[in-house]
């Protein structure tokens, strides 16, 4: 959908001749914002996937460089497409909107970005964030941490008699 920032990202591939693969669903997508992601997918520097199966998602994202979450004007609830890229040791640029600076540690699992420069700057340091920050990152965001962490709340208000 257009507020997941696909035009910037492919204006940006353009610009900079970056390669970019496309993932995701047309979910919320009309026939003419998807006749402007097909027209600038040429199947070898920009290629358009689609949605994929888990396992093909993993794949593509495990070799990866990094991953564009560019949402200018969209307030992420909970980007689980930052999650997966971590736990495939991907990092992330994202800009600092919704949950994104809950998810992102900049330059230890991915960067910021507030500007096309920041972006820019990002991906050309992908290489610098090792993968295994990126893992621990994702790892802490499992659902068997999410129910660890319900517990101990659970158990803190129980103890302090809220």
């Amino acid at each position: 959908s257009p507020e997941k920032g696909i035009g910037l990202a492919l204006w940006l591939a353009e610009k900079y001749k970056w390669e970019l693969d496309i993932i995701g669903s047309t979910f919320g997508c009309d026939e003419g914002q998807m006749a402007y992601v097909l027209q600038r997918c040429d199947g070898s520097r920009v290629r358009y996937w689609g949605e994929l199966e888990l396992e093909m998602k993993r794949e593509v994202l495990q070799q990866a460089k990094g991953l564009l979450w560019l949402t200018p004007s969209f307030e992420e609830p909970f980007g689980l497409g930052i999650v997966e890229a971590n736990l495939c040791g991907t990092p992330v640029v994202a800009f600092p909107r919704g949950s994104t600076p809950e998810l992102i540690a900049n330059k230890v699992n991915g960067f910021l970005a507030l500007s096309e420069e920041d972006i820019v700057d990002a991906v050309n340091h992908f290489g610098d964030v090792p993968p295994e920050n990126c893992r621990v990152a994702g790892e802490t965001l499992s659902r068997e941490r999410m129910a660890e962490r319900y517990l101990e709340l659970y158990q803190e208000v129980q103890e302090k008699g809220w």
